[in-house]
Protein backbone atom coordinates (compact mmCIF):
# COMPACT_ATOMS: atom_id res chain seq x y z
CA UNK A 1 0.00 0.00 0.00
CA UNK A 2 2.88 2.17 1.22
CA UNK A 3 6.08 2.89 -0.27
CA UNK A 4 8.46 2.63 3.09
CA UNK A 5 10.83 5.12 1.19
CA UNK A 6 8.15 7.42 1.22
CA UNK A 7 8.39 10.79 3.24
CA UNK A 8 6.08 11.47 6.18
CA UNK A 9 5.31 14.31 3.78
CA UNK A 10 4.37 11.88 0.89
CA UNK A 11 2.49 9.88 3.22
CA UNK A 12 0.27 12.86 4.75
CA UNK A 13 -0.15 14.47 1.12
CA UNK A 14 -1.75 11.64 -0.05
CA UNK A 15 -3.78 10.88 2.47
CA UNK A 16 -5.21 14.53 2.95
CA UNK A 17 -5.79 14.44 -0.92
CA UNK A 18 -8.00 11.60 -0.97
CA UNK A 19 -9.73 12.87 2.30
CA UNK A 20 -10.09 15.99 -0.04
CA UNK A 21 -11.09 14.23 -2.95
CA UNK A 22 -13.88 12.81 -0.90
CA UNK A 23 -15.15 14.99 0.72
CA UNK A 24 -15.76 17.98 -2.23
CA UNK A 25 -17.12 14.56 -4.47
CA UNK A 26 -19.65 14.31 -1.24
CA UNK A 27 -20.57 17.80 -0.71
CA UNK A 28 -21.34 18.00 -4.49
CA UNK A 29 -23.37 15.64 -4.48
CA UNK A 30 -25.74 16.16 -1.75
CA UNK A 31 -26.07 19.70 -3.26
CA UNK A 32 -26.76 17.92 -6.39
CA UNK A 33 -29.16 15.38 -5.35
CA UNK A 34 -31.52 17.32 -2.89
CA UNK A 35 -30.71 21.22 -5.41
CA UNK A 36 -33.65 22.31 -4.38
CA UNK A 37 -33.43 22.16 -0.85
CA UNK A 38 -29.46 23.59 -0.84
CA UNK A 39 -30.91 26.76 -2.80
CA UNK A 40 -33.68 27.19 -0.20
CA UNK A 41 -30.47 27.11 2.56
CA UNK A 42 -28.44 29.09 0.35
CA UNK A 43 -30.95 32.12 0.12
CA UNK A 44 -31.12 32.29 3.51
CA UNK A 45 -27.71 33.00 4.16
CA UNK A 46 -26.39 36.41 5.42
CA UNK A 47 -24.81 37.46 2.17
CA UNK A 48 -25.98 40.07 -0.39
CA UNK A 49 -28.65 38.11 -2.99
CA UNK A 50 -26.30 38.79 -6.16
CA UNK A 51 -23.73 36.50 -4.17
CA UNK A 52 -26.30 33.83 -3.03
CA UNK A 53 -27.04 33.29 -6.62
CA UNK A 54 -23.92 33.01 -8.06
CA UNK A 55 -22.94 30.26 -5.03
CA UNK A 56 -25.68 28.31 -5.87
CA UNK A 57 -24.33 27.68 -9.20
CA UNK A 58 -21.18 27.85 -8.95
CA UNK A 59 -19.97 25.92 -5.88
CA UNK A 60 -21.33 22.60 -6.41
CA UNK A 61 -19.23 22.89 -9.88
CA UNK A 62 -16.71 24.23 -7.89
CA UNK A 63 -16.53 21.07 -5.61
CA UNK A 64 -16.08 18.72 -8.20
CA UNK A 65 -13.30 20.72 -10.37
CA UNK A 66 -10.96 20.88 -7.17
CA UNK A 67 -11.94 16.86 -6.48
CA UNK A 68 -10.81 16.83 -10.40
CA UNK A 69 -8.22 18.69 -9.94
CA UNK A 70 -6.53 16.97 -6.38
CA UNK A 71 -7.10 13.49 -8.46
CA UNK A 72 -4.80 15.06 -11.64
CA UNK A 73 -0.93 14.81 -10.42
CA UNK A 74 0.05 17.53 -12.16
CA UNK A 75 -2.92 19.87 -11.11
CA UNK A 76 -2.39 18.86 -7.46
CA UNK A 77 -0.64 21.91 -5.88
CA UNK A 78 -3.89 23.96 -8.00
CA UNK A 79 -6.88 21.92 -6.17
CA UNK A 80 -4.94 22.22 -2.95
CA UNK A 81 -4.53 26.04 -3.20
CA UNK A 82 -8.17 26.06 -4.17
CA UNK A 83 -9.00 23.72 -1.24
CA UNK A 84 -7.39 26.36 1.02
CA UNK A 85 -9.17 29.43 -0.36
CA UNK A 86 -12.69 27.74 -0.23
CA UNK A 87 -12.01 26.24 3.17
CA UNK A 88 -10.45 29.57 4.12
CA UNK A 89 -13.72 31.53 3.28
CA UNK A 90 -16.13 29.11 4.67
CA UNK A 91 -13.98 28.93 8.04
CA UNK A 92 -14.47 33.33 7.78
CA UNK A 93 -17.96 33.70 7.08
CA UNK A 94 -18.44 30.16 9.98
CA UNK A 95 -16.30 32.93 12.67
CA UNK A 96 -18.62 35.72 12.09
CA UNK A 97 -21.68 33.53 12.42
CA UNK A 98 -19.76 32.54 15.85
CA UNK A 99 -19.65 36.11 17.05
CA UNK A 100 -22.76 37.30 15.43
CA UNK A 101 -25.39 34.29 16.52
CA UNK A 102 -28.51 34.25 14.92
CA UNK A 103 -31.89 33.09 15.44
CA UNK A 104 -31.66 30.33 12.80
CA UNK A 105 -29.08 30.48 10.43
CA UNK A 106 -29.03 27.25 8.56
CA UNK A 107 -26.13 25.19 6.73
CA UNK A 108 -25.94 25.00 3.43
CA UNK A 109 -23.72 22.27 3.43
CA UNK A 110 -25.64 19.07 2.82
CA UNK A 111 -25.14 15.52 4.03
CA UNK A 112 -23.54 14.48 7.44
CA UNK A 113 -21.73 18.25 7.94
CA UNK A 114 -25.60 20.44 7.69
CA UNK A 115 -26.12 18.74 11.27
CA UNK A 116 -22.74 20.17 12.85
CA UNK A 117 -23.39 23.10 15.00
CA UNK A 118 -21.66 25.84 14.13
CA UNK A 119 -18.62 25.46 16.73
CA UNK A 120 -17.63 21.83 15.35
CA UNK A 121 -18.32 23.17 11.58
CA UNK A 122 -15.74 25.77 12.22
CA UNK A 123 -13.35 23.27 14.64
CA UNK A 124 -13.90 20.81 11.43
CA UNK A 125 -12.62 23.85 9.08
CA UNK A 126 -9.65 24.54 11.50
CA UNK A 127 -8.41 21.36 10.66
CA UNK A 128 -8.75 21.22 7.18
CA UNK A 129 -7.12 23.96 6.78
CA UNK A 130 -4.37 23.10 8.67
CA UNK A 131 -3.75 20.01 6.81
CA UNK A 132 -4.04 21.56 3.66
CA UNK A 133 -1.49 24.28 4.71
CA UNK A 134 0.86 21.46 5.63
CA UNK A 135 0.37 19.93 2.68
CA UNK A 136 1.09 23.08 0.15
CA UNK A 137 4.33 23.56 2.13
CA UNK A 138 5.36 19.85 1.45
CA UNK A 139 4.28 20.15 -2.03
CA UNK A 140 6.28 23.31 -2.86
CA UNK A 141 9.34 22.04 -0.79
CA UNK A 142 9.06 18.78 -2.76
CA UNK A 143 8.49 20.68 -6.33
CA UNK A 144 11.50 22.58 -5.31
CA UNK A 145 15.72 21.99 -7.00
CA UNK A 146 17.91 20.19 -4.62
CA UNK A 147 21.05 22.70 -4.39
CA UNK A 148 23.84 19.85 -5.42
CA UNK A 149 26.90 20.11 -3.44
Amino acid sequence: MFNKTETFAAHLTRFTVCLLILLWFYAATTKFLDYPHFVQEMHSQLLPDYLKSLIVYLLPICEVALAILLSLNSKRLIGLWGSLVVFLSFSIYIGFLLFHPLKRTPCPCGGIIEHMGWSLHFAFNLFFLILIGTCIAFTKNERRPREST
